[in-house]
């Protein structure tokens, strides 16, 4: 992924109205991702556990990834019911 900041904006901070914007002249950044992707097998949904069991499992996993060597905010989970 390629990444290229290429200006800012000066906001008021007493009403949040936009004041101007800023030019940069900033080189590119490549940044090397990779993605997981964690499913559930049916007989674990279908088990005897609590209804909520398979979205706490799978927030306890997205959690666990968190300690991984990389960037926090890199990780996260789709929302959903």
């Amino acid at each position: 992924m390629t990444r290229q900041l290429v200006s800012f904006t000066r906001w008021r901070a007493d009403t949040g109205a936009s004041l101007r914007e800023i030019p940069l002249d900033l080189p590119r950044r490549h940044l090397l991702t990779r993605a997981v992707w964690w499913t559930i097998c049916d007989e674990a949904v279908g088990a005897q556990r609590p209804r909520d069991w398979p979205r706490r499992a799978a927030r306890a996993a997205e959690h666990a990834s968190i300690g991984l060597p990389c960037d926090r905010w890199d990780i996260g989970a789709a929302r959903g019911t």
